[in-house]
């Protein structure tokens, strides 16, 4: 249940790409949140996180999980320029990021 629930308030619940069926394949943004928050605080931490990001803290988030993200070559339209919302994860991110 506990990576229903992160996909429920991550993928499903910020993320522009989520599609039900695709539970396997995950983010950096997602990865880095499931290694580091329990449920309750990513909960906790979602609940007050902008869905429209401002990008304040795009280089943290650059260095911390997109360098280390499968979708980065050749599948992160965010980071290629192409106009493309980031990842669901990286509002949250973003959110701790300015607690």
């Amino acid at each position: 249940m506990r990576g229903q629930a992160r996909r429920e308030l991550i993928c499903k619940g910020f993320c522009k790409f989520y599609r039900p069926g695709k539970e396997d394949l995950k983010c950096g943004a997602y990865a880095f949140l499931e290694r580091n928050l329990s449920t309750g605080e990513l909960r906790s931490t979602a609940r007050r996180a902008n869905p429209r990001c401002d990008f304040s803290h795009d280089g943290v988030i650059r260095s911390l999980i997109c360098v280390r993200c499968d979708f980065l070559d050749g599948g992160c339209g965010f980071r290629e320029g192409l106009r493309s919302p980031p990842c669901g994860g990286y509002a949250i991110v973003e959110r701790l990021l300015k607690k």
